[in-house]
């Protein structure tokens, strides 16, 4: 294998570093693998992201919501208000004989 260095800067073209990493790798020579390697390249990486974050929370707004159905149609139990009576301690004085 070859070594090859880039050097990298505004004025280079993405074409030309593509082509170059092909020739260092030997897919130019395999033409399909080439068409196959460039329509997949063609694809944004951030769009297949974007669509997994957007399933992922509308899956989570789904079960939120799935939730939140749940205990609104459950009525809550009422609980007897019970008013804090004080309760009086009896001292009792018991000698020891």
């Amino acid at each position: 294998m070859q070594d090859f260095i880039l050097f990298l800067d505004n004025k280079m073209s993405n074409a030309y570093i593509y082509e170059t990493l092909l020739d260092a790798e030997g897919l130019s020579k395999f033409p399909e693998l080439y068409v196959y390697i460039h329509e997949r390249e063609s694809k944004r990486i951030v769009d297949g992201i974007a669509n997994k974050i957007i399933v992922r929370s509308q899956y989570l707004q789904d079960y939120v919501n799935n939730n939140d159905d749940k205990l609104i149609v459950q009525p809550i139990p009422p609980v007897p208000i019970t008013p804090f009576i004080p309760i009086a301690a009896e001292i009792l004085k018991i000698q020891l004989t």
